[in-house]
């Protein structure tokens, strides 16, 4: 068949099928039923759009509620009398909440503040400092009925909410006593067509939406005129594709040339005829081939000179950071996108040191021949720096290249190594300047990672006391501090203890220096036994140590004195020497805010003088400071 007769039946095609297509559709008729029930689902999507417009408000509330003070400081209670008052008053005086509700983990609701019937409730995980997590907290801006009637104005439909089959509301009359089910129902005595479909709350029971349309007989011709335009649609879409058919024998090599070109052949040339235009069109391609190999040849050697140049910019930068997880995560990628591979991977020797990371699939395809490459590393990374440090495995057909990550991690150590990082690809092996620009990238990573344990460790010792393990006097000031600024912003509590050893010095000239470190070890690891997560333990000077205790009053303060006392005078403390033990006790003064004082000096020289009247008075005591400038706070005797 020609190319003219192959067009002129496809018009008839195009002409035809439409035409019966019309007919057999007015013969046939429609009924309103199918055009309600496509109202009605259309109307529970946009139910569920309005449902999630009023989540999105709550959730802005929700956090709004969440950075109460009055709330967080509820939650640190867990549930009780309190939590449930506050989120009470916090509903009340909140123009958006509708309700505030707390869940435990296991889903039983355990407090429910404001309105019982509210619906798209937003959620967030309840958590509190020093605590673990304890449940979900959710609130809501929108009411059942509320709801009802947002989803009647948005679809003009009648609309319906329940929450474990209990209507909640509905804007029909007398639906209530008819079955939430998708279907037709008879309500009233008129027919219509309902869609349901149940949506999960954040916590709590999900909450089903229905609507529904009312049949009507009007819409048949609406109906049937959508039929004949999908049908109109499908008949030519039909016609493209036998078009597409007839023509495909003429385009196969057409087509086949241009997948070529896609695919970066520039070498394939397409044969020449004389049959028609598409000769025309074969020739073209042709010169476009030529032209193309020509740019892509000038694009590659330029992309290769950026790409080191970018890359080597990037590792000279590895090198000031101090993230080592972001610098081993940038080293495998940049590595894999600039050498051409489908996969990486970085795999650490001591996981404290360094996390593991994976980019592509290397534990799949590229498993076997990743675990040749880092095991023939493995000796390379510690032999002297300086030599050759990758190594390549090649196993069926795919190949990889590894580095070992080795770096100095102090001065009075060598070059420490510490991992392995490899990628892998198909095709052909890695060249010799891929293989140096991996190690130098493998290099600058070590780099980066040695500069953060380094400005770790200096950090460490910038704040903690290298003899007990406990904060130094600049943490303490900082804490101390940073705890009276808390205080003075959120009306809590803080307390101060300062604590002495009871004759150090005799301790030292009878036993040794040694054994005066020992002792304070002891003690240092018997405050720490004593106190909070959320305390402050800290050695201030020589024998002198500190508590700074977040929300304790003078009274508890004291209490915690005399059993840190009572601790360290049965606290057995053997001697270094030669067999036997070591008695030592300790004195303590405690002052609080505000009750003894109102700032950090006025709070550490009520604690000071506490502490050497509990000296003066016989030692091995407690002494608290009660009020601002008063001369005779009390002092507590051991027993």
């Amino acid at each position: 068949m020609s190319f003219p007769n192959r067009l002129q039946l496809l018009w008839a095609i195009v002409l035809i099928a439409p035409t019966v297509a019309v007919l057999m559709l007015l013969l046939g008729g429609d009924s309103g039923a199918r055009e309600s029930e496509v109202r009605a689902s259309q109307g529970l999507r946009s139910a569920f759009v309005v449902y999630g417009s009023a989540r999105a408000e709550a959730r802005a509330a929700l956090v709004r509620a969440a950075r109460n003070p009055d709330l967080r400081q509820a939650l640190e209670g867990g549930p009780s009398i309190e939590l449930e008052r506050r989120a009470e008053e916090l509903v009340a005086r909140s123009p958006a909440l509708e309700s505030l509700a707390f869940y435990a983990p296991s889903g039983r609701r355990l407090v429910q503040a404001g309105a019982r019937d509210a619906v798209a409730s937003a959620g967030a995980a309840a958590t509190v400092e020093a605590r673990d997590r304890l449940g979900v907290v959710t609130g809501s801006t929108t009411t059942a009925a509320e709801l009802a009637r947002r989803i009647e104005r948005s679809t003009r439909l009648e609309a319906h909410v329940l929450r474990n089959d209990t209507n909640l509301a509905a804007t029909l009359p007398g639906v209530e006593d008819a079955p939430a089910d998708t279907g037709e129902l008879e309500i009233g005595g008129e027919d219509y067509q309902a869609a349901y479909d149940s949506i999960d709350e954040p916590a709590g029971p999900s909450v089903r939406l229905g609507v529904l349309s009312p049949n009507s007989a009007a819409g048949a011709g609406r109906s049937t005129l959508v039929l004949v335009v999908v049908g109109l649609l499908a008949v030519m879409a039909a016609a493209a594709i036998l078009a597409l058919l007839l023509l495909r024998r003429r385009l196969d090599e057409l087509v086949d040339a241009a997948r070529r070109l896609r695919g970066g052949d520039h070498r394939h040339r397409l044969a020449m005829s004389d049959d028609d235009r598409l000769a025309a069109l074969a020739a073209e391609l042709n010169t476009l081939s030529d032209e193309l190999a020509d740019k892509a040849e000038q694009v590659e050697q330029g992309r290769r000179g950026e790409l080191q140049d970018v890359t080597r910019r990037v590792a000279d930068a590895f090198a000031t950071g101090l993230d080592p997880e972001g610098a081993v995560d940038l080293t495998v990628r940049t590595a894999v996108e600039t050498c051409g591979a489908e996969a990486g991977r970085a795999r650490p020797l001591d996981f404290d040191q360094m996390s593991e990371v994976r980019v592509g699939d290397p534990e799949g395809t590229f498993g076997e021949v990743l675990t040749a490459a880092e095991r023939r590393v493995e000796g390379v990374g510690r032999r002297p720096a300086g030599q050759a440090s990758t190594r390549t495995a090649t196993v069926a057909g795919l190949h990889a290249v590894a580095a070992p990550l080795r770096a100095r991690i102090s001065l009075a150590s060598g070059s420490e190594y510490f991992g392995v990082v490899s990628i892998a690809r198909r095709g052909s092996r890695f060249s010799d300047s891929e293989r140096d620009l991996f190690a130098y990238l493998a290099a600058q990573a070590a780099v980066s990672i040695k500069n953060s344990f380094i400005h770790e460790r200096t950090r460490r010792q910038a704040v903690t006391d290298e003899l007990t393990g406990l904060a130094n006097q600049r943490r303490f000031q900082e804490a101390l501090a940073r705890e009276l600024e808390r205080t003075r912003r959120f009306s809590g509590e803080v307390s101060l203890v300062m604590m002495d050893i009871d004759d150090f010095k005799r301790v030292n000239d009878e036993y040794g220096h040694q054994q005066g470190d020992h002792v304070l070890r002891e003690v240092a690891h018997a405050l720490r036994e004593q106190c909070r997560e959320i305390d402050h333990v800290a050695r201030i000077g020589g024998e002198e140590m500190a508590l700074v205790l977040p929300q304790t009053d003078l009274t508890g303060a004291t209490e915690l004195a005399e059993r840190v006392r009572q601790a360290i005078e049965r606290m057995p403390v053997p001697r270094l020497d030669e067999p036997g033990e070591v008695g030592v006790t300790a004195s303590f003064g405690v002052a609080a805010v505000s009750e003894s004082a109102a700032n950090a000096q006025a709070l550490i020289a009520a604690a000071d003088r506490a502490l050497y009247r509990a000296k003066w008075a016989g030692k091995n005591r407690v002494a608290y400071a009660e009020e601002p400038g008063d001369g005779a706070n009390g002092a507590r005797p051991h027993g």
